[in-house]
């Protein structure tokens, strides 16, 4: 959906809350906002591409927080997760209203701030029209904030952002591996989870590469027309395969561990394909990280059910090297010894002395990609006179000393554009 100048509202609540919904929606009606919940659709629609579209694309959210919506099966699997994601990632404002009186501090909702700006349940206000008012107060507040007036101009911008370089930079030779690799998986292992090794220089722009393959790259291949769905996990302290369930329980809306029966249904009936992030930093020895790694995979291979045909779920594992000082050379001998491995393991020439080994796990469809490597000329002279037509020297220029992480390209030619663009 297209960005306008009306910032899309997006609310998310009960359908035994529908009369206090309403009443919300008619105090708002005097705000400047495209505001959608699902009484809104018409005959004819596909209800749940519409809701999913509104839902991945509101700039704010508003959940009306109330002992229905808590009870509610699809406010709770479905709308919240995704709200709670896209809140953490500060790709939207989410807003929860606090209808009536409910246990609403000890669930996820409570990390975003609360309205009414008081705390009091609009149904406990003497005159609730001013709690409604005093929540309308706010989410005008939030649209300020997030759309400030000098964005409303028809003027183009001359700034590039930073985060949105790294994708346009070729990186074919990673998603060549990734073509390979996944078009075999799901010719003799669809229901099978995937696990997927990206390694290179923390400067690289590893979280950024994820994100270009979740928005562009997977979607297209998998020909979804509702997205990939992102969560980042937090590193294990064991070594135990069990404890994942624990992780990915907390990231996808309960706000802390749950056992795999909490999390498995959510999973199986998942339409949208699902994407679990592990970023590794090199702080530890190269032993940790392939402890980490073989634990993800037997999780994978031992305690992962079948999934049902059209469901997709991958897991990428960041593994970052890092600058090491002088004194650190045992460090950074260990990290060159990883850093080799998974270059053997990506080029299928894996040694009788390595510590992570696919074969080992038959149920699970496990790869390298080729290591993110420096920025030079050829990377990027064809996409950027596609996107930014620049003249051949001033890229050769910015290039003069053969080339750059990944981190350090998008600052000089973010520089470089808006430079051309005075």
């Amino acid at each position: 959906m297209a960005k306008t100048d009306k910032p899309g509202v997006f609310i998310s609540y009960s359908k035994h809350d529908v009369a206090m919904m309403q009443q919300l929606a008619a105090h708002l009606s005097n705000l400047e906002a495209d505001l959608w919940h699902d009484r809104k659709l018409v005959g004819g629609d596909l209800w749940a591409e519409v809701l999913d579209e509104r839902l991945n694309t509101a700039e704010i959210i508003l959940l009306l927080v109330s002992h229905h919506f808590f009870a509610s099966d699809f406010c709770r699997t479905i709308e919240l997760p995704r709200a709670l994601e896209r809140g953490r990632a500060k790709d939207a404002k989410v807003i929860p209203v606090i209808l009536s009186d409910c246990d609403w501090e000890n669930s996820p909702v409570s990390q975003f701030q609360i309205h009414p700006s008081n705390r009091t349940p609009i149904e406990s206000w003497e005159k609730p029209n001013e709690g409604f008012k005093d929540v309308v107060n706010g989410i005008r507040k939030a649209i300020a904030e997030i759309r400030p007036q000098t964005e409303l101009s028809e003027q183009p911008k001359k700034h590039i952002p930073k985060e949105k370089l790294p994708y346009l930079c070729d990186r074919s030779e990673q998603e060549d591996k990734l073509t390979v690799a996944l078009r075999e998986h799901l010719k003799t292992k669809a229901s099978r989870p995937v696990v997927c090794l990206v390694h290179g220089d923390v400067r690289e722009a590893h979280n950024e590469f994820l994100e270009r393959l979740r928005s562009y790259w997977l979607p297209d291949f998998l020909k979804t027309g509702s997205g990939v769905r992102k969560h980042v996990l937090e590193t294990p302290n064991d070594d135990s395969p069990q404890t994942f369930w624990g992780k990915i329980g907390k990231v996808m809306g309960e706000g802390h561990p749950v056992a795999k029966e909490e999390v498995w249904p959510y999973i199986a009936r998942h339409a949208e394909p699902l994407m679990f992030v592990l970023n590794l930093r090199m702080r530890e020895t190269a032993a940790r990280c392939e402890s980490v790694v073989n634990s993800l995979l037997r999780f994978c291979h031992e305690d992962w059910d079948d999934l049902s045909a059209g469901r997709f779920v991958m897991f990428f594992v960041c593994v970052k090297y890092e600058e090491m000082g002088w004194m650190e050379f045992k460090k950074k001998s260990l990290q060159t010894n990883l850093q080799q491995m998974l270059a053997r393991l990506a080029d299928d020439q894996l040694r009788e002395d390595d510590g992570i080994r696919f074969s080992d796990y038959s149920k699970v469809t496990g790869f390298v990609l080729p290591e993110l490597k420096a920025v030079n000329e050829t990377h990027v002279d064809e996409w950027s006179q596609k996107h930014f037509p620049l003249p051949d020297k001033k890229i050769r220029d910015l290039l003069k000393n053969g080339s750059l992480t990944m981190e350090e390209f998008a600052e000089e030619f973010e520089k470089l554009i808006n430079a051309t663009n005075k």
